[in-house]
């Protein structure tokens, strides 16, 4: 599993191709993300792609929120009907700011910058 970035004038738009985040790519997803958290802390996560999603994946993606807390701000955007279930069901739609498409992300993130600024 492999991440691709994309930089918009300071804010990263991270994308995933694979279908599936669970714990066979989870090592790996907890590497690439991280890491790419802490150098650019004002990021958007594509999940346009993915339609299963397991624990490991999840907590992955806590731990990119608590990457970036009090130092940037950190979306989702083009959660699948089953990822966006998954979110309401295990209470991480309350913790994760999401997002239909990339423009909402990106602007959402931009109006953070400038209020932080």
């Amino acid at each position: 599993m492999e991440l691709q970035f994309e930089d918009r004038d300071g804010i990263c738009i991270i994308r995933t191709s694979a279908s599936e985040l669970g714990a066979d790519s989870s090592e790996e997803l907890r590497k690439q993300l991280l890491g790419k958290l802490e150098e650019c802390p004002w990021s958007a996560l594509d999940l346009s792609k993915v339609g299963f999603m397991d624990s490991s994946a999840l907590g992955t993606l806590v731990a990119g929120l608590k990457t970036v807390r009090g130092r940037g701000h950190f979306r989702l955007f083009g959660l699948q009907p089953s990822i966006a279930n998954l979110f309401r069901l295990t209470g991480m739609s309350r913790v994760f700011p999401t997002d239909e498409e990339e423009t909402a992300s990106v602007n959402a993130i931009r109006n953070e910058m400038q209020s932080a600024a």
